[in-house]
């Protein structure tokens, strides 16, 4: 019995560790290739938890930036996603949406958004990967991506963002 309870605590460390990797994040650009000063983001097509598709061009008609933040779900990332839903009322013309990159599937990612309690956030399902390849998305990643697809932020979530967003 006491090797049960060891290896129950080892899991229970391992997995929160796993939350908490970068909490103190640096001022680095998590690109494929940042050399370039200005960055074009192409467009892309994808699926919401509410099952609809969401189209970057066509937020980007509607709206002066968007913002995507990568979550895990994590207490990390809860307490950044807190702050986003705070600070959206401020940015009418932002568009912030959630990018969940680890459940799997919708079905998975409306439970653990519903869960969460951010079903009032618009949740994008990366279950192929593909803003997480493009952006080099982990835990907190934060990009802004303004009207004309330039990339003007892709790092660790912080404040700056909100820095970056008072200047657009």
């Amino acid at each position: 019995m006491p090797l049960i309870k060891q290896f129950a605590l080892i899991c229970i460390t391992l997995f929160l560790s796993a939350c908490v990797e970068d909490l103190a994040p640096e001022n680095k650009d998590l690109r494929k290739d940042s050399s370039f000063e200005i960055q074009i983001s192409e467009n892309f097509s994808i699926s919401t938890t509410d099952g609809d598709t969401l189209n970057l061009d066509d937020e980007l008609a509607s709206y002066d930036a968007v913002v995507l933040y990568f979550t895990m779900w994590c207490s990390t990332c809860s307490a950044h996603m807190d702050e986003i839903d705070a600070k959206q009322d401020d940015y009418p013309n932002v568009k912030f949406l959630m990018v969940d990159f680890v459940s799997g599937s919708i079905s998975q990612s409306k439970n653990s958004q519903r869960d969460n309690a951010y079903n009032h956030m618009t949740t994008l399902v990366d279950n192929n990967d593909l803003l997480q390849d493009r952006y080099k998305g982990k835990m907190a990643s934060t990009i802004i991506i303004n009207s004309q697809h330039e990339i003007l932020f892709n790092e660790v979530y912080k404040s700056l963002l909100y820095e970056k967003l008072d200047a657009l």
